[in-house]
């Protein structure tokens, strides 16, 4: 029952953080009260639109190609992780538990 009720408040979290905004950018570019899709026609119209568009999903596709040919081929393996982040690894769990060493 408790773990269900954490689903619950997580779920209702991301919708007040996401699903809410979503919504409320929805319900003002349909021009509420008076709905109309006349907001979206002049988006259609505007060639700077699309390219601000265009440019947006550009940078969005780029930095998840990049970002999967960076970690996809990362192995698991302890001793494939570079050296810098080993040690910023290493400093960040003495930052917090002192000079103990990290279980493996």
């Amino acid at each position: 029952m408790r773990r269900r009720l954490g689903w619950i408040a997580l779920g209702l979290v991301l919708f007040w953080m996401v699903g809410y905004p979503l919504l409320l950018t929805l319900v003002e570019s349909l021009g509420a009260p008076g709905w109309t899709l006349a907001n979206y026609a002049e988006f259609v119209r505007r060639p700077a639109e699309w390219h601000a568009l265009w440019a947006s999903l550009w940078i969005s596709v780029a930095t998840v190609v990049l970002s999967a040919a960076v970690g996809v081929p990362m192995p698991k393996e302890r001793r494939a992780v570079p050296a810098w982040a080993s040690a910023n690894r290493q400093a960040l769990w003495e930052s917090f538990y002192g000079s103990t060493r990290p279980p493996r």
